[in-house]
């Protein structure tokens, strides 16, 4: 499985699992008897909050089609403009 992985600058990182535990595993806090519990445990971190971060992106894009209507446009010509509105 790949993820996208966000950098410190921005953008993304594509990176697998496996390449993610082998990342964690050369710190000092991912070796020893719990080191591979920890990194199993961040990789599935990892994707629980790329699918939320998915999600919210979703779900402001529904908003934004949904503010951007052609009444929305129309309301905001009779608020700035003075014209009638349908």
């Amino acid at each position: 499985m790949k993820l996208a992985l966000p950098l410190p600058g921005g953008g993304l990182s594509i990176a697998t699992f496996g390449e993610i535990t082998a990342a964690t595993n050369s710190t000092p806090a991912m070796k020893g008897p719990n080191g591979l519990e920890a990194a199993q445990s961040i990789g599935a971190l990892i994707v629980v909050l790329h699918q939320r971060q998915l999600a919210e992106r979703a779900r402001v894009v529904d908003s934004f089609h949904a503010f951007n209507s052609m009444q929305t446009q129309e309301r905001f010509r009779a608020l700035f403009h003075g014209k009638k509105a349908k």
